[in-house]
């Protein structure tokens, strides 16, 4: 009888007891770079402890200075970079024993966090369901792994230059005068084209309006011609006066003789 009480006493306690579950772990294995460039990103490989199968978890990336709780970073979460300080809800989504143990990180230049150009250490964060349904508070992994950041250089914006009133004002002047010796050339020739018909063979042309030339070469060898036509028809007309003004005057000096002789007779 009294060899039966402690196995009576052993069976109770085993009934009574809780089963007793492994802390969650995350631990990081490895990671592809050890330095990232602009908005490149990395790759780390990691490995749990303590999860069961089909448990769901929230994971993220988290950039940190050695001493600082000031952590930064995107992790990738389907087709979206989810920044650092995102709701837990809203990091990447993870299901133990389906995941395949990756996560994508990348850098977070606009955060506060972010100190310059330099060496940073990175961990992963996850969240899991309570026993109450509730989503804990972050949990970090037991190790991390040092990362150099860099980021490209700012790219210079062209300033457009701004042309001077004088040189704009001259590109005005210079439009307007090829417009007008395109569109008015035609109409100022007409204008001017009556004038030519009714002048005389010396009367001038004008050779120029508003900086549109309107006498050509051949209109100008033409007048020359002309000229030079009416000088030759003249010279007939220009002798015959001659010839009368030498008989006038010998007729004159004729007379004056014939007067002198007559009053020197009487």
């Amino acid at each position: 009888m009294m060899g039966k009480i402690p196995i009576i006493f052993l069976l109770l306690f085993l009934i009574s007891s809780k089963p007793v579950f492994a802390a969650r772990d995350l631990s990081i294995l490895s990671s592809d770079k050890s330095s990232i460039f602009g908005d490149e990103y990395l790759m780390l490989t990691a490995s749990t402890s303590g999860f069961t199968d089909g448990e769901t978890i929230f994971m993220k990336g988290a950039f940190f200075q050695e001493g600082s709780t000031n952590y930064f970073g995107f992790t990738k979460s389907i087709d979206n970079w989810i920044k650092n300080s995102e709701t837990a809800i809203n990091q990447n989504k993870i299901e133990i024993g389906s995941w395949d143990k990756k996560v994508l990180i990348k850098s977070d230049f606009a955060d506060s966090g972010y100190k310059g150009e330099g060496g940073y250490k990175l961990k992963l964060g996850f969240y899991y369901y309570t026993s109450g349904g509730n989503l804990s508070s972050v949990n970090w992994s037991s190790n991390n792994v040092n990362v150099d950041i860099s980021e490209p250089d700012p790219t210079a914006t062209p300033v457009p230059t701004k042309k001077s009133e004088t040189v704009s004002n001259l590109d005005d002047l210079s439009n307007q005068e090829e417009l007008l010796s395109v569109s008015s050339t035609p109409k100022l020739l007409l204008s001017i084209s009556p004038v030519s018909r009714k002048s005389t063979s010396n009367s001038a042309i004008p050779t120029s309006v508003l900086g549109v030339k309107t006498e050509s070469k051949e209109m100008k060898d033409e007048e020359d011609k002309k000229v030079l036509v009416d000088s030759v028809n003249n010279i007939p007309f220009l002798s015959t006066i001659a010839g009368g003004v030498f008989l006038f005057g010998a007729g004159i000096m004729i007379f004056l003789k014939m007067k002198r002789r007559i009053m020197n007779n009487e």
